[in-house]
């Protein structure tokens, strides 16, 4: 529900509509529960989505809020729906023993295969007026991160931070140099979207945990996912995985296209 709320009031905000997708238990299964089984599964996930869906009309009075139930597995529903959509929005819970030392759960696999934009919200996520937040390289921004971020801020009204880990012993010359380069390359960007407040903040350690922690009020992280269609374990750099499985708040996974 944290999921369908957040995506409806984007949709409320932006436009366009709203299409919850339910996957259920594949026909393969199905098969062995008979007819009348199969029947009364399917009828039953309709009418939990049905009731989802009023619920968000009465909430969200703007918003078109269509339904569609498969059965298909979750992830393979949502990675087929990426061809034809905006962009997915996918609810995640904490992250148990299992998903922290495997591939992840569903938003994981949804996240780094999707060819479409991706957002998870975290079940437990809270309505938050801070910056959007995007972890930056300022050799190497990646452009649609980029082009995606600040359509978000302007669009959202938030403030943007980009925010670049430093070696805790990196020299004063060198951190200066960094903060420089960081400044030319968000500045360039700054007089596209000459509405949006930006910010570079650096901070120092361990570049997965500094960066989660940096902005501990963030709205929304952006981050890049470099090629679609690769599995989870073939992200890189490693820190779109930590922030997409530690963040507090929503996270949007941007593909290169």
């Amino acid at each position: 529900m944290a999921a369908v709320r957040w995506a409806a009031s984007v949709v409320d905000r932006r436009g366009g509509s709203l299409l919850l997708a339910r996957g259920y238990v594949p026909q393969s299964l199905l098969l062995l529960m008979g007819g009348h089984g199969l029947k009364q599964l399917r009828d039953s996930e309709q009418q939990m989505l049905d009731a989802v869906a009023e619920a968000i009309r009465d909430e969200f009075s703007g918003v078109i809020v269509e339904t569609l139930v498969e059965s298909v597995a979750a992830a393979p529903l949502l990675i087929g729906l990426a061809e034809s959509v905006d962009g997915l929005v996918v609810g995640r819970n904490r992250a148990n023993w299992v998903e922290r030392v495997t591939l992840g759960g569903i938003s994981s696999e949804v996240s780094a295969r999707a060819r479409c934009p991706v957002v998870t919200v975290p079940s437990d996520t809270k309505e938050c007026q801070g910056p959007v937040v995007v972890p930056f390289d300022c050799k190497a921004p990646a452009e649609r991160v980029m082009e995606v971020a600040f359509t978000w801020a302007r669009d959202s009204g938030r403030e943007l931070v980009f925010v670049h880990a430093v070696q805790e012993d990196i020299s004063t010359e060198n951190l200066s140099a960094i903060y420089d380069r960081a400044l030319a390359a968000v500045s360039s960007w700054s007089a596209r979207y000459p509405t949006c407040n930006t910010r570079v903040q650096l901070v120092n350690g361990d570049a997965e945990r500094a960066l989660v922690e940096a902005v501990p009020h963030a709205s929304l992280w952006i981050v890049n996912r470099p090629r679609v269609g690769r599995p989870l374990t073939a992200w890189s750099p490693f820190t779109p995985r930590v922030i997409h499985r530690r963040a507090a708040c929503p996270v949007l996974v941007v593909g290169c296209t």
